[in-house]
């Protein structure tokens, strides 16, 4: 290609980008550092991003994790932290997954999970379905955890997700209830 242009535009071959803003809500007085791993993975495109922030009395703006996504369809981040108080204890939040678009780190934080729920291949017409009534629920009353919702798929395009959030200690699952409504002649 020859051009005498003073001026080129090469256009971002991946213009859709995922963006998650790492906010640190701390009592400096008691906590020392906090440490953020996020990143993201899209084994189908060979993508895998990852950056690590440090929060403390001295740098507290909100952190910024930017990736350039090839499939626009997947925005699920994971991350975990770990929080190192003055006394010299420490705490972690486990392996954990967002949707969201702000992440806010807190002394008092669980894990957070996200189920992606899909119904199978198939038409629905040609099954007789009507729809699928998906229910799931994650309880954990030991620590005060209860998560529920309720979803309705009318065609195998249809696609849902449940969060919840949970601690090591706790339950290692969900549990799931699944209704077949079926259409009448």
């Amino acid at each position: 290609m020859e051009t005498d242009e003073e001026r080129l535009t090469i256009r971002d071959p991946f213009p859709t980008k995922r963006t998650l803003e790492i906010v640190p809500l701390f009592d400096w007085t008691k906590v020392d550092r906090a440490f953020v791993d996020v990143s993201y993975e899209d084994p189908n495109n060979g993508v895998l991003e990852e950056q690590s922030f440090e929060f403390n009395d001295k740098s507290v703006a909100t952190g910024r994790f930017v990736v350039a996504l090839q499939d626009a369809n997947r925005r699920q981040v994971g991350f975990k932290a770990t929080i190192i108080r003055k006394d010299g204890t420490l705490s972690e939040v486990p392996q954990s997954y967002t949707l969201e678009r702000r992440l806010t780190v807190r002394e008092d934080m669980n894990g957070h999970k996200v189920v992606a729920i899909r119904p199978g291949d198939g038409d629905f017409a040609e099954l007789k379905l009507r729809e699928i009534i998906v229910k799931l629920r994650y309880d954990d009353p030991e620590r005060g955890l209860s998560f529920a919702d309720e979803f309705a798929f009318k065609s195998a395009a249809d696609r849902a997700s449940f969060e919840y959030d949970y601690t090591a200690e706790g339950p290692a699952g969900y549990q799931i209830q699944i209704v077949r409504r079926l259409r009448t002649a």
